[in-house]
């Protein structure tokens, strides 16, 4: 038992704990993966993605100029491209030196045909 004020040592309090597995924390983990391979992302932020159906290789050549390559700072990491094939739904981080990098990364990917997905908005 523990005790705080207002709670007497023979009860005890309730705590919430919220350890569940969200989308965020897959993110997380990629970050994290890149980081350990490269160098301290700064600034970060995963979008999900609406595209014309295509393959994998596809997109990656469309993305190629913003694609990351394990040397880019300011670059598109995508990733859930399971449904790309069928309907053109995927997922990215855009990985960024800071905040200004990420909004001006995603202007050239919607000259790219890549843009958000307006059901996630």
């Amino acid at each position: 038992m523990w005790s705080n004020k207002g709670i007497k040592e023979s009860e005890f309090a309730d705590v919430e704990n919220n350890a569940r597995f969200n989308g965020s924390s897959y993110v997380s983990m990629i970050v994290d993966n890149i980081e350990k391979l490269t160098s301290q992302i700064p600034c970060w932020k995963f979008i999900k993605i609406k595209t014309a159906a295509c393959s994998l290789y596809e997109l990656i050549e469309r993305i190629k100029p913003v694609l990351y390559d394990g040397n880019k700072s300011n670059s598109v990491f995508p990733y859930s491209c399971d449904t790309l094939p069928m309907f053109g739904d995927f997922a990215i981080v855009l990985l960024a030196e800071n905040l200004d990098n990420i909004i001006n990364m995603e202007k050239p990917l919607i000259e790219m045909g890549v843009k958000r997905d307006q059901a996630e908005i």
